[in-house]
This record gives structure tokens, sequence and C-alpha cells, in this order.
């Protein structure tokens, strides 16, 4: 990597490293010194992960407001709507949002087994992937009924912000000419 070229998160992420790890540390001062230690080349390069950006979420609310008036319905008050009002606005929503979010997203379910199974899951159990809802005690080995499967993004398809546009506009206001 060129010199200066290091990016603002990386420095941090680099200083984080070094910061609590005591060889990557003593690997750096030794490389300042001109040393050439073995424990210099144990320094992994350091890998930055991209910064999120709000105009990935902006864009995506506008893809739901455009395919499927999302943000119209949400901004809607409903309560004095009757529920055939409320249940036909909801079916065009739900059409245009669905659409939307297949064309930005794969999904695949957290859990293949299906709804309503008997689940075991031992000490230990990712719980990123699986939450633990009512009874819940300190156990060696939980077991339950599996009431939703979850859902994990497979592949991310959002569009490129276009240069020139404010991404904080969702939808233009729109005007008839008379």
């Amino acid at each position: 990597m060129e010199p200066g070229k290091l990016s603002f998160g990386a420095r941090i992420a680099l200083a984080m490293k070094i910061l609590f790890n005591s060889e990557a540390a003593e690997a750096l001062v030794a490389g300042s010194r001109g040393g050439h230690s073995p424990e210099a080349k144990k320094i992994a390069p350091v890998e930055t992960k991209p910064q999120p950006s709000d105009n990935s979420a902006l864009l995506l609310v506008s893809a739901l407001q455009r395919e499927g008036r999302f943000v119209d319905f949400i901004q809607q008050e409903v309560a004095t709507f009757s529920d055939e009002e409320v249940g036909a606005a909801a079916r065009v929503v739900h059409q245009g949002c669905s659409k939307a979010l297949k064309n930005m997203f794969s999904f695949k379910p957290v859990r293949g087994e299906a709804e309503g199974s008997t689940i075991t899951l031992s000490k230990g159990f990712d719980a990123e992937r699986n939450r633990l809802v009512g009874n819940v005690v300190e156990n060696q080995e939980y077991r339950g009924t599996l009431k939703h499967s979850g859902w994990e993004i497979t592949e991310v398809r959002l569009p490129r912000l276009q240069t020139g546009t404010n991404p904080k506009i969702v939808t233009p206001a729109e005007i008839e000419i008379l």
C-alpha cells in the first residue's frame, strides 16, 4: 500500500489491534527500530469492513415507496378506515413491497425444519441464529417448538446512487399541470 493511503477506518482498526494485541504492538516497535523479528511477520493485514451508508437505507425506502406505496401507507392514519379499505390497501402495499424486496435481496430460512417441529439446541448454540422465548432457564440443552424459521439474507442487490441525486427524496411531489 502506498504511504498515506491507509483509510481512517483501517488506521482505527490497526490502532485497536495494537492496543489489544501485545504481539502486534511488539512487532510494530521492532519494525520501527529496523529489527526484523519473527513477530514482525505475524501482523496480518488489517481488513476493514465497508462502512454502512445511510444511502443504502434511503434507496431501500425509496424502492418500497415506488413499488408498494409503503411510506404513503405508513404515514396514513388508518384508524378511521374500514377493515375492507385497510385490507385492500394492504394487498397493494404487500405486492409492491414484496416485489421491491425480491429485486434487492435473496432470502432463505435460518432453520430448515418445518415450523411447529421440535428443536433441540445444545448449550453454546448460536444466539444470532436462534432466539429462545418462553420459560428460559439456564440449561445444558434446550428443547422447544420452532415457532418461526427466521430469515437470512443470502444476496444483496442494492442499486447504486446516481450522481447528482438527493437520496433523501423518497419520492418527489407530483404536480398535475392544468
